[in-house]
């Protein structure tokens, strides 16, 4: 499936928690792997994923998901977990134990990015427009740590930025 992509023009992409476990079948390195966990023991810790050449686009649970209801044990992103966390781009799940995962500046090319998840597990939860309020700061807070790969800014500082920045309230509006 992979190869039938490549060829129209297409990147394929996985989730990393189902990928990597095979001792039999390897998986192609030119699939880049989306990754959001290392929950479980038997998942593949991201250095291997780095060995093997994939490009890899985080998507820390703990940090960026904005999971409706908060179910599963998800908390709602805040940009005050990030800076308590000293999160950047790099910096990815633990793994089982808290043993700390990370890719460390310069970042190599197959660190793709990062990008910020939000799943309707309980699609009653919010309306639009307070999840659009809920993630906003978050939102912003994962551009700023990502984009420098860090903040030389306080959280105080970005807080004060992003209140001066304001909602999106007036730059578009959003449909109930």
């Amino acid at each position: 499936m992979a190869a039938h992509l490549r060829d129209r023009g297409f990147t394929t992409r996985v989730w990393n928690d189902g990928m990597l476990r095979s001792t039999r079948v390897r998986l192609d390195p030119r699939v880049e792997l989306t990754w959001w966990t290392n929950w479980h023991a038997q998942m593949r810790p991201l250095h291997e994923a780095v060995e093997a050449g994939h490009g890899i686009v985080n998507v820390n649970d703990g940090m960026l998901y904005h999971v409706l209801g908060e179910n599963a044990g998800y908390r709602y992103p805040t940009a005050q977990r990030l800076w308590d966390a000293d999160w950047h781009a790099g910096l990815f799940p633990a793994l089982p134990g808290g043993v700390r995962q990370e890719i460390t500046r310069p970042y190599p090319a197959l660190l793709r990015g990062c990008s910020f998840a939000i799943w309707s597990d309980v699609p009653g939860a919010q309306t639009p427009a307070e999840v659009a309020a809920g993630v906003r700061a978050p939102l912003r807070a994962m551009a700023e740590r990502a984009w420098n790969g860090g903040s030389q800014l306080s959280l105080a500082e970005f807080s004060a930025l992003d209140a001066a920045l304001g909602g999106w309230e007036s730059e578009r509006p959003v449909s109930e």
